[in-house]
């Protein structure tokens, strides 16, 4: 099961930003106003996420550190 989940990410207004999962691309390229909540929906388990940024001239930003997520939905195995 996934869950959406609000992130809020920054970056230099007017520049493009994408967000991702390891080396793929899970959202975006959307054009950053300065600070931005993105939703984001994602499986269970542990995702490494991260962002980067593009401004007018073309220069693309080092990749963010990468946020460990980890999705867990499972309930608890009930005690006797």
């Amino acid at each position: 099961m996934a869950a959406e989940i609000p992130f809020t990410v920054t970056a230099d207004v007017d520049s493009v930003v994408v967000i991702k999962d390891g080396n793929t691309v899970i959202a975006g390229p959307f054009v950053s106003t300065g600070s931005d909540v993105v939703s984001l929906t994602l499986a269970e388990g542990t995702h490494l996420l991260s962002a980067e940024a593009t401004d007018a001239a073309g220069n693309v930003s080092v990749q963010s550190e990468e946020l460990v997520v980890t999705i867990d939905r499972t309930a608890p195995a009930a005690s006797a």
